[in-house]
């Protein structure tokens, strides 16, 4: 849990880490992320994709914007793979 930075739960209601700061870009990113999640919901992919490829598009997005940004990745290219390999099983 020290290392979650975000989430949501079932009513929606999406949580940020304590001393979130929205002047702080790698902050902004992650509820960027956060809500990439939110409107997959709303759109129902989260009963038709799996969750691993729900989290690859919420962090290729998050990726973007970063790069947009100025920042780098938010996560390895690596873990990514990683996380969509667990769909095809």
């Amino acid at each position: 849990a020290a290392r979650l930075h975000g989430f949501y739960d079932k009513n929606m209601t999406i949580y940020l880490r304590n001393g979130f700061d929205v002047a702080n870009a790698d902050d902004v990113s992650m509820l960027l992320h956060e809500l990439v999640h939110y409107v997959q919901w709303l759109n129902g992919a989260n009963r038709t994709t799996c969750l691993g490829m729900l989290e690859v598009e919420a962090y290729e997005l998050q990726d973007a914007w970063r790069a947009k940004a100025g920042l780098g990745p938010g996560i390895d290219e690596f873990r990514k793979i990683l996380l969509a390999a667990s769909c095809d099983a």
